[in-house]
């Protein structure tokens, strides 16, 4: 019961395996995606975190067909993306996420994990108690911890697993947040 109740914190998206290129972070011999008829057997090597914002949805699927990652990816959708997971005020949000990572590593077989974040999120601002606009570099400052954070969360408990941290602006680019 405790995992329905988690699973219902997270929205999940499973996609199937279509065959472009892979990402640079992931060597080719490490992302064998296998279909199967059964898709509880199907292995999905990369899990995209990201804020569950409805404005942002069409852009982040750009973004992932362009890197050629099209139906190659498991989806969770958090309210805040990496802030949802980092948030000390609501720590059962963490909990549920590390409960889908496990269950989704065993299912999937994931190997990365993309964070995604947004400039402009109505749930950032509300939890940072922001609700003028903050300049980009803030935001960006504030974003990075939080990735950061939630980046070493994943390493402690999968030090093999590769993360990237990225910021999405609302046209639609995205950034690299580095280490």
């Amino acid at each position: 019961m405790l995992r329905f109740c988690l699973f219902l914190l997270l929205t999940i998206n499973a996609q199937a395996f279509a065959g472009n290129e892979i990402p640079e972070l992931i060597p080719a011999e490490d992302i064998k995606v296998t279909g199967s008829a059964n898709p509880y057997e199907a292995k999905v090597p990369i899990l995209l975190i990201k804020c569950s914002d409805y404005r942002l949805n069409d852009e982040t699927d750009d973004f992932m067909q362009k890197r050629g990652l099209k139906d190659k990816y498991e989806e969770v959708s958090m309210q805040g993306g990496s802030l949802g997971i980092d948030h000390v005020l609501r720590p059962e949000l963490k909990d549920a996420f590390l409960v889908q990572l496990e269950d989704l590593k065993n299912l999937r077989d994931i190997k990365m994990v993309i964070l995604m974040d947004h400039v402009n999120c109505d749930i950032f601002k509300d939890i940072h108690g922001s609700k003028h606009t903050l300049s980009y570099e803030a935001e960006v400052e504030l974003h990075s911890h939080h990735l950061k954070n939630v980046k070493a969360m994943i390493l402690e408990k999968y030090p093999d697993m590769k993360v990237e941290m990225l910021l999405m602006s609302l046209d639609g680019s995205v950034d690299t947040i580095k280490d």
